[in-house]
């Protein structure tokens, strides 16, 4: 049950199938008509099955439902930091009738996941067909159902990619997956109709994207050691608690603010 509850688009793999079944039923069926050859009555059922599956499915697939569609007016992107971990933050508009979302790599079959509990997403659950699901291979799941004020939306949902994010499980064909995460990847924005990404009780739309496109004009911060990341995130964390708000470092060019940051530590160092 864990493993299949990563297989999150199965109608993705039923339609094509389907489509082929019904394919090869009306070829059947019109070579029977030219050659007035005995029509079976299994070939119509094959053909009227698969032609009443297909339609179903391929609203999901193929549709889109508007409540549910994202342009880029909907998302923001900036870089983050948390815990010492570098990555992006995106923060997605609370539309009305999307009441979850969920990042997964680009074809939609598995989500993605951070390798650690952080404070953005590290509490957040995730459901398959209204149960919540907390195996080993869904712990961390990128996803949110719980949007917050915002400035610029009102209100939106906050997910945090890090720069190394996992997918996929040891039994699924593509194995275990860990893949990092820079300007030039492509992820999709799955919106959800009810809480907790449950894709067997919600309708959902994919939303695909690259980072870079979303970032826009922001650099991508440079290589920063982990030691160095350690001692900017208590930086960071100490102006913000005395600032009250994060308005003074998003100000900021963050790069520019973590490279005087280290190059102060290491002065202070050499001093020592």
């Amino acid at each position: 049950m864990v493993l299949f509850c990563q297989c999150v688009a199965m109608p993705i793999v039923a339609v094509p199938i389907l489509m082929t079944l019904a394919l090869y039923a009306f070829l059947w069926y019109g070579v029977s008509m030219l050659l007035n050859l005995p029509i079976r009555g299994v070939g119509i059922k094959w053909l009227i099955v698969c032609l009443f599956l297909i339609f179903p499915l391929s609203g999901t697939v193929f549709g889109q439902t508007p409540t549910l569609v994202l342009d880029s007016t909907d998302i923001r992107m900036d870089h983050g930091l948390y815990n010492g971990v570098a990555g992006f933050d995106i923060f997605i508009r609370k539309k009305p009738g999307i009441e979850s979302v969920m990042l997964t790599e680009p074809s939609g079959a598995h989500a993605l996941r951070a390798t650690a509990w952080n404070p953005v997403n590290g509490n957040e659950r995730r459901a398959i067909s209204g149960v919540i699901i907390t195996g080993a291979y869904s712990q961390y799941s990128i996803v949110s159902s719980t949007p917050q004020p915002d400035e610029q939306f009102g209100s939106a949902f906050h997910l945090f990619i890090p720069s190394v994010v996992i997918y996929g499980n040891p039994t699924s064909p593509i194995g275990t997956v860990y893949h990092d995460i820079d300007t030039a990847s492509r992820i999709n924005i799955r919106t959800f109709d009810q809480k907790y990404a449950d894709p067997n009780r919600s309708r959902f739309q994919n939303n695909h994207y690259t980072i870079g496109v979303l970032l826009g004009s922001r650099p991508l911060p440079t290589y920063i050691p982990p030691e160095d990341l350690d001692r900017i995130s208590i930086v960071r964390d100490y102006l913000q608690e005395i600032l009250g708000y994060n308005k003074f470092l998003y100000a900021l060019d963050n790069d520019s603010l973590k490279q005087f940051l280290i190059r102060t530590f290491r002065e202070k160092d050499s001093e020592k």
